[in-house]
């Protein structure tokens, strides 16, 4: 059945392949105290007002000396979104999600950083990280954001000049500086590579993408021969991304290398349109909702239509591309466990997508950021931007909670 079909087709109709009703399902692994957290953590979240105030005074109490606030902050919304502060914290919740047969991107989420040697510190953090988890086989990949490994102000001076089509840099200086970026991101999908594991390239702001997605494209044709150990990021609620990963694919299938793409639609969509209106120029985001959905849900009809070399990792919290996505795969007879299809979705979010995916066999993975709290600031005020702007995500995931409170209710009472 095409995408068109499928688009026509009562969504209820859907729900004959695979369901994400099933709340028992879903929330197996968590106590009911742990729901009940869940529960108010979203409830507040779904409060415009205090979703403001969350994302406004986050960053002052974090920095405050009351311990107690910290206490707070790390028994809610860190809780919740992240996966701790330490590597070992991560094992834990890597092994337990394996155990349910969930697998696991880790995220260092260290970002932001400013000098050489903060720079080559994440460096050294993310091969150390990859080297104890190696051995691991429910930890699948490392994602890596680039501005933690190198300076903003670099990729938007790089993005900005046309010289980097011919790969000379403003100056000798930058010239130098960006080699040893390129250096880095070598040295830590080197280690990934020999350790059987995948690096999954953040995409960023659109002022900086273009040497992000030059860099990556190189690395792939480096690394990508047999498998995908590079997978880049393509935010789809850019009016652009569609036709490049298009692009992209004709640069794989031409220099011979595994194409490795995940599937967002976008987590910067209020400071892009912001920044296009202050400098006045046009918004690169789609103009609605609906436009954003189609270049998603085509971009997936396009990878699974080429699965002999792309790698796709559908990362979506959207339940209709989710069971497009399925419903392709079982109506054009492609295993759901192919080894080039990933569903994924970020921890503490849409579990009664990842785990009922994963009950139908398809491969699943969750995304676990972790980092000292302090490091997890600007993480966790993207995730309550995110979960405002996104129209009902928070809604239904409350729903699906409060329906599965009850379920235990009425269960524990016959």
């Amino acid at each position: 059945m095409s995408l068109q079909e499928i688009e026509h087709t009562e969504y209820n109709t859907l729900k004959d392949k695979i369901s994400f009703e099933n709340t028992q399902q879903a929330f197996s692994k968590k106590n009911t105290k742990e729901l009940r957290n869940m529960k108010f953590i979203f409830s507040c979240m779904g409060s415009e007002n205090i979703n403001r105030i969350i994302t406004y005074l986050l960053p002052k109490m974090v920095s405050s000396k009351l311990p107690l606030i910290k206490w707070i902050i790390r028994r809610t919304i860190f809780k919740q979104f992240t996966a701790g502060e330490t590597i070992e914290s991560c094992i834990k919740t890597a092994t337990k999600l394996g155990n349910a047969g969930i697998n696991t991107c880790l995220d260092y989420a260290v970002e932001a950083q400013e000098s050489e040697e903060q720079f080559e510190l994440v460096t050294r953090k993310n091969i150390e990280i990859i080297e104890k988890v190696g051995k691991i086989n429910s930890i699948k990949a490392l994602s890596l954001k680039l501005t933690s490994i190198c300076r903003f102000t670099l990729l938007e001076k790089l993005h900005q000049s046309q010289r980097i089509h011919s790969g000379i840099h403003a100056n000798e200086m930058d010239n130098h500086e960006w080699q040893r970026v390129v250096g880095r991101l070598y040295s830590v999908c080197e280690v990934a590579y020999n350790n059987n594991m995948s690096v999954w390239i953040d995409a960023e702001e659109t002022w900086i993408q273009y040497p992000i997605d030059k860099v990556v494209l190189e690395l792939m044709d480096h690394f990508n021969r047999e498998r995908a150990v590079v997978i880049n990021t393509y935010q789809l609620y850019l009016k652009d991304r569609l036709d490049f990963l298009k692009i992209s694919h004709r640069i794989a299938q031409e220099k011979g290398f595994i194409l490795g793409a995940k599937l967002v639609r976008g987590a910067y969509m209020e400071k892009e349109r912001l920044r296009a209106q202050a400098m006045q120029y046009e918004s690169p985001i789609h103009i609605n909702k609906k436009d954003c959905d189609a270049d998603f849900d085509l971009a997936v009809q396009y990878c699974l239509s080429h699965l002999d070399n792309i790698h796709v990792v559908i990362a979506s919290h959207n339940e209709k591309s989710n069971y497009i996505a399925h419903r392709t795969l079982v109506d054009n007879n492609i295993n759901v466990q192919h080894e080039h299809v990933h569903f994924a979705q970020l921890y503490g979010m849409s579990d009664h997508i990842s785990f009922n995916l994963s009950h139908a066999q398809c491969h699943v993975i969750k995304f676990i950021p972790f980092a000292p709290l302090e490091d997890m600031i600007p993480y966790m005020i993207r995730r309550a931007q995110e979960n405002s702007s996104v129209n009902g995500q928070i809604g239904r995931e409350l729903a699906l909670i409060k329906k599965e409170l009850t379920r235990r209710k009425e269960s524990f009472s016959k």
